[in-house]
């Protein structure tokens, strides 16, 4: 008994050896940079012709195979790890030195294979780590960049430590600023209390009539869920040291599941029936100004807006933003824009906005501070109006409030004013005055692949001199945003 304890114990002991040796040529090869691809520098090392012949075991060749590695020898290293997988095919290690070495000399066909079985090999977060990381790599070295980011999201996800997640996302920020093409999703699930902005009453008079009209069902606040999805991507066309030009392309769409209660106030409407989307494509110009290093962005639009379905009205969207960095904590923005919207369905109108901002960072988090100006001409005078807006959003990064709420908090508290200069419902026009809050509480701790679930709670409440146009409003959403 006690022989077969001793030999139990060297058997462990060895297995903790491979495994302590086999890590250390991980982390060889993990310490090659993402930036790596070109083939060994001219003087790199290589075996001599006559070289004496020399036993190695595994363990000594893969951790021969990171030391060539590390010194620009990527073909050794690579012969060297075809050697141990021609001897156990599931050898980790080896898939790992092999993806990068052949990575390193421009094969990417194997080294992509090698990285694909180092995943499959993988049996623990460090592995999954490292597999993950290396894949990314050679997808990145191959011009994959979009697909390089995925696989360093799943890096950032198995990291074994923040040190490691750490350079999972600084790598994704690398490939991130170098890939033409960038991509955001977003998707809100939002139970609410008014899904079709309808009016808090249930009746509404016309001045110089005695008579008090009821309003439909449809009319009237409606409660339901909302399902909001969109998208934006952009191509950069070309980019220099402080010039870029970028291609856009943006997708929206909201849909609502009435609940049982709107069901029976409004039994003829359907969810469908409040459904909107809209879709447009832009270009963009970014430039950097003068030693102040000032951003101007430049873009124009063109899009299609629809309503329950069916096409509502087209736009065409000018903009200029120009933002100054008043101080490292001070940055100061400005934006002005001219649209025109066009359509069968939609009340024709040209638009202009004026909005200016100030961001103020604090050891405490950050406060903005920002409003807008903004004149809709139109001959129908629901779209004739002029709409001022004037905000506030704190956002404080206090450690105990943090730890005691389980989230990352920010707070904005918005008015807005909306004056038409006349109705059909009222001889003296239509002011409409909105209060609106929000708290969004982002749960940075409930990472997923680097993406976080948001809380956000509304609360909005407009008063108007035409009954009609009275409207309260709350919701309850869970979103999801991207962590980096």
């Amino acid at each position: 008994m006690r022989g077969k304890g001793a030999e139990a114990q060297q058997g462990g002991a060895a297995r903790a050896i491979r495994r302590a040796t086999a890590r250390g040529a991980l982390l060889a090869v993990l310490a090659l940079p993402l930036s790596l691809s070109l083939p060994p520098a001219a003087g790199a090392e290589t075996p001599a012709p006559d070289a004496a012949r020399f036993e190695l075991t595994p363990l000594q060749m893969r951790a021969l195979a990171a030391k060539r590695l590390q010194r620009g020898d990527a073909a050794t290293a690579m012969e060297l790890a075809r050697a141990l997988l021609a001897r156990d095919a599931r050898d980790f290690s080896a898939q790992l030195l092999l993806a990068q070495a052949a990575r390193a000399i421009g094969n990417d066909g194997e080294a992509g294979t090698a990285a694909r079985a180092a995943w499959d090999l993988a049996s623990d977060d460090t592995e999954r780590y490292a597999a993950a990381l290396i894949r990314a790599q050679v997808l990145a070295s191959a011009g994959h960049r979009t697909r390089a980011q995925l696989w360093l999201r799943r890096a950032a996800e198995a990291a074994p430590n923040r040190a490691t997640r750490a350079r999972a996302i600084r790598d994704f920020k690398y490939v991130r600023l170098r890939n033409p093409w960038s991509t955001r999703l977003s998707f809100a699930v939002t139970p609410t209390d008014n899904l079709n902005n309808g009016s808090m009453h249930d009746s509404f008079t016309i001045d110089g009539l005695p008579w008090e009209f009821a309003l439909s069902g449809d009319a009237q606040a409606l409660s339901g869920v909302e399902l909001s999805f969109g998208a934006d991507t952009r191509y950069r066309l070309s980019q220099t040291e402080d010039r870029a030009t970028d291609l856009m392309l943006r997708a929206r769409h909201s849909g609502y599941l009435l609940s049982d209660e709107a069901r029976a106030a409004a039994p003829d409407a359907e969810g469908s029936d409040f459904s909107s989307a809209s879709l447009a494509a832009g270009l963009s110009r970014r430039m950097l100004l003068g030693e102040t290093r000032d951003e101007l962005v430049m873009s124009a639009w063109a899009g299609q807006n629809f309503h329950g379905g069916d096409p509502y009205g087209a736009f065409l969207r000018g903009e200029a933003k120009l933002s100054h960095s008043l101080s490292p904590r001070n940055r100061v923005s400005g934006t002005l824009s001219l649209e025109t919207r066009r359509g069968a369905a939609a009340p024709e109108a040209d638009v202009g906005l004026l909005s200016l901002g100030w961001d103020h960072a604090f050891g405490g988090g950050q406060l903005s501070l920002y409003g807008s100006f903004s004149r809709s001409t139109s001959d129908l005078s629901s779209a004739d109006y002029r709409d001022l807006r004037l905000g506030a959003r704190l956002s404080p990064r206090a450690r105990w409030l943090g730890e005691s709420l389980g989230a990352d908090p920010s707070l904005t508290l918005e008015a807005r004013s909306r004056d038409f200069d006349s109705s059909p419902y009222s001889l003296d026009g239509r002011l409409d005055e909105e209060i609106r809050a929000e708290l969004q509480l982002v749960f940075s701790e409930l990472d997923y692949m680097g993406f976080n679930p948001v809380l956000t709670l509304e609360a909005a409440r407009t008063r108007s001199n035409v009954a009609i146009y009275e409207t309260r409003s709350s919701g309850l959403g869970l979103s999801i945003r991207s962590a980096f």
